[in-house]
């Protein structure tokens, strides 16, 4: 018995490390030495991660784990003891957000949880991002969803590698199922015109002609009748119908991917799955997170579309001079041309804007503006319908994001120029959104009740659009204006447009410390003008986007519930979120303060992330069941969980202040008061009293002594 004990001692070199996998299903856990493995709590490569993770091919997240009991209760367990009891799912909950949460303080540049109490209220957990994540994350609010994704071990986990699918669609969906589930899909039609119904794709796939019926029409019909399964309560809980879809879907989708056909269909299948279901076709846990973005379906969908020739080119005026869009064959052509403006603007959009070239940018107004112009005179001369009427106004929305970012573009470096290229763009959205009003008020003259209720819905939909817009321009050039600003304080080479990533990610702190440090008597910049007409405005339509979003999500479209895509409204409400996280961490670095509305954007907060996980589980589930949406990779449930992960940060910023406002009393410091305003996408604040200056440094002495 002793010489066993001395054989199992070289154990205890690695028998404190342990990976995630194992040590939740408490099984041994067979690494290399310590010497040979990566960072802990990071994904480690494939020679350094364990025994059972290298041979299933899973993440392995190596970290320290104590052995032997645990610790004596603390002496000051009994002054806690008047708190309420948690059930063990809700501590189980809580450490999740809290996890999530530290993950998220990796991809913020503002900076301040970095650098102060935050850090002794939370232990920091993983290690701190790249640069180029940190530029990506603050360029790309797809490349933020999945980059903090890509740090949850359980995020895509349920997702499984199926077999080949051997039942027809057609045993495993009838001609009665499909009609039933056709009419939950009422949403995701409104917003991807063109999608068949089931009814038609059935009969398609019973057809011998590969014109009619080919991978995309099998994948296409799949992933529809999956989506409308998810969405009731009678047909989720049959759990062997969405089995048998689920393996269909993941066993076509992988045929779909490696070829896809050069027909309609695929236009049709990619852009549903982009907007929708981005992780449907993923097919292990390291896969979902970068499936999140949907660029691969965007690109495939353009390709197919470019083979087929359906793309608007420029010098086309199709509808100019028409009088109305009737029959069948018109309304088809309106799809069509509509659904390729759209794919044009969203695969020109796909990735990081500020690299795109100005030359790039012109090549896609020139191809646009044609058609705009067609639709415009088509709304003007033609009576149309309100969806006609959403459709058109939603790709001209796009249209002028893509116009002012050329703007800015072009005059980033000469700041009035900057200046008018916001307000222009502002007027302009303003006035679509009067022009769109008008349209919809004379088309419910003449409409029913129902009718009634579907064109306050399109105007409260064009209405969060526009305004989205204009949030962006906000963004945009408050973010040109620092890097200008920037590159006067570093002595960086005005003439040179190229922006490079160093300067983004560095932008924060040069920003603020020129506030901190500019006199009172000199702020008559450029710079300070800026802040001035659009800083103390970001903030605050950031929180009514919020707002407005939490209205529409009570309405209905054929008495069924509101959805929102995944791109463009609901990766949008998370960027929203975030920058009003980064504003607010951004004031405490200048003024110690919160927004004067932090309590209020905090309820929005929590109000989006239930209506967004509402939209991917049934409704009125269990958090048991969002955790099994969470973990099969629903990208409704992780925006959810994400923002939730923010409400935990914004919870901390609020006792951070608490405490420093109790130190600060209790050493007689004079607070400063809190400023007005603050744009949010960049790190800059308002004009700063310079009697403050003083106040704030004693301030931020005292956040050092709290830290020690």
């Amino acid at each position: 018995m002793q010489k066993q004990k001395i054989e199992r001692g070289p154990r205890g070199r690695y028998a404190r490390l342990i990976c995630r996998g194992c040590r939740a299903r408490k099984i041994k856990c067979i690494l290399p030495s310590r010497a040979d493995l990566g960072p802990l709590c990071s994904p480690q490569p494939e020679s350094t991660s364990c025994e059972r993770c290298r041979n299933l091919d899973l993440e392995c997240f190596v970290e320290q784990t104590h052995l032997g009991r645990p610790a004596a209760r603390s002496v000051i367990q009994p002054m806690l003891s008047s708190r309420p009891a948690r059930s063990a799912s809700s501590r189980i909950h809580d450490e999740e957000r809290s996890k999530l949460s530290n993950a998220i303080r990796q991809f913020l540049f503002s900076g301040a949880m970095n650098i102060n109490l935050i850090e002794s209220i939370c232990e920091h957990t993983g290690t701190l991002s790249s640069e180029d994540d940190l530029y990506y994350s603050m360029t790309c609010i797809k490349a933020f969803v999945a980059l903090v994704l890509a740090k949850d071990a359980s995020f895509g986990a349920g997702i499984l590698l199926r077999t080949a699918c051997d039942t027809p669609l057609t045993d495993i969906v009838s001609r009665e199922l499909a009609a039933s589930l056709d009419n939950l899909l009422v949403w995701q039609r409104f917003f991807i015109p063109g999608t068949p119904s089931l009814v038609i794709l059935r009969e398609r796939l019973l057809s011998s002609d590969p014109n009619m019926n080919n991978i995309a029409t099998r994948l296409l019909f799949g992933v529809l009748c999956l989506t409308a399964c998810t969405a009731s309560d009678m047909y989720s809980r049959n759990g062997l119908l969405r089995e048998k879809l689920q393996q269909a879907v993941s066993s076509y989708g992988q045929d779909f991917i490696f070829c896809p056909p050069t027909h309609i269909d695929s236009i049709v299948v990619c852009r549903f799955l982009a907007a929708f279901n981005p992780t449907a076709l993923a097919t292990s846990q390291r896969a979902a997170h970068h499936s999140v973005k949907g660029e691969l379906y965007i690109n495939l969908a353009y390709l197919v579309a470019q083979r087929l020739g359906i793309l608007p080119e420029t010098g086309s005026h199709q509808f100019a001079g028409t009088n109305s869009i009737v029959g069948l064959e018109m309304k088809q052509e309106f799809i069509m041309s509509v659904q390729g403006l759209q794919l044009i603007a969203e695969e020109f959009l796909l990735g990081d804007p500020l690299s795109k070239s100005l030359n790039a940018f012109r090549h896609v107004l020139q191809r646009m503006q044609p058609h705009i112009y067609s639709y415009q005179m088509l709304l003007q001369t033609a009576s149309c319908t309100p969806m006609i009427v959403f459709h058109i106004k939603w790709t001209t929305a796009t249209y002028m994001l893509v116009e002012a970012m050329a703007e800015m573009k072009q005059n980033w470096m000469s700041p009035n120029r900057l200046f008018i290229a916001v307000d222009a763009g502002e007027k302009k959205c303003l006035a679509e959104i009067d022009s769109a009003y008008q349209l919809l008020s004379e088309a419910s003259a003449f409409a029913d009740h129902n009718e009634q209720n579907e064109i306050i819905a399109i105007c409260s939909l064009l209405e969060l659009r526009f305004h989205t817009v204009i949030s962006k321009l906000f963004g945009f050039g408050l973010g040109y204006m620092s890097l200008f600003q920037a590159r006067i304080l570093t002595g960086h080479s005005q003439s040179d447009a190229d922006i490079c990533r160093r300067e983004v990610t560095q932008m924060g702190n040069v920003v603020v410390s020129s506030l901190l440090s500019t006199p009172n008597h000199q702020r008559d910049s450029h710079f300070f003008k800026f802040l001035d007409h659009f800083g103390n405005r970001y903030p605050d339509k950031l929180q009514g986007l919020l707002a407005k979003f939490v209205e529409c999500t009570t309405m209905k479209w054929q008495d069924k519930s509101y959805v929102a895509p995944v791109q463009p409204i609901i990766l949008d409400i998370v960027s929203h979120c975030k920058n009003i996280i980064e504003n607010n961490l951004l004031r405490l670095r200048v003024s110690g303060r919160l927004h004067c509305n932090f309590n209020k954007q905090l309820d929005l907060f929590a109000q989006c992330a239930h209506h967004i996980s509402a939209m991917g589980s049934l409704p009125g589930c269990s958090p048991d069941r969002a955790d099994e949406a969470y973990n099969r990779g629903c990208v409704y449930s992780a925006s959810s969980k994400i923002i939730h992960g923010f409400c935990d940060l914004m919870k901390r910023l609020n006792l951070q202040v608490t405490l420093v406002d109790g130190w600060d009393e209790a050493l007689g410091t004079v607070n400063t008061t809190a400023f007005p305003y603050l744009p949010t996408t960049v790190s800059v604040f308002p004009e700063i009293p310079s009697a403050a200056a003083d106040t704030i440094s004693m301030q931020f002495k005292a956040l050092e002594a709290w830290n020690l």
